[in-house]
């Protein structure tokens, strides 16, 4: 990820909060941090579900890697928060 010269220390909003409901901001020299290799990989898989429409395991949640069914759910509680507050103006 490139950050553009100047911008190093600079906040950046990631629209996500913490568990007391106050916004998280990094500096943008810091983003390229929290995309490691395992986020990426959730991503991936909860985009395909979504894409294809089915789960991405078969059986219940309690069969899929409890890391999976955890991250998936941290990215869709994340996703509907965001389309929330874009319906209510935020």
């Amino acid at each position: 990820m490139r950050i553009v010269p100047g911008r190093e220390g600079k906040p950046v909003p990631t629209h996500v909060r913490d568990w007391d409901g106050k916004p998280i901001i990094v500096r943008a020299d810091e983003v390229a941090s929290y995309f490691t290799e395992e986020f990426w990989a959730y991503l991936e898989i909860a985009h395909t579900s979504s894409v294809l429409e089915t789960p991405p395991f078969g059986g219940g949640w309690a069969e899929w890697p409890a890391d999976i069914a955890l991250a998936l759910a941290a990215l869709y509680d994340e996703d509907a928060r965001i389309a929330k507050e874009k319906m209510d103006g935020r």
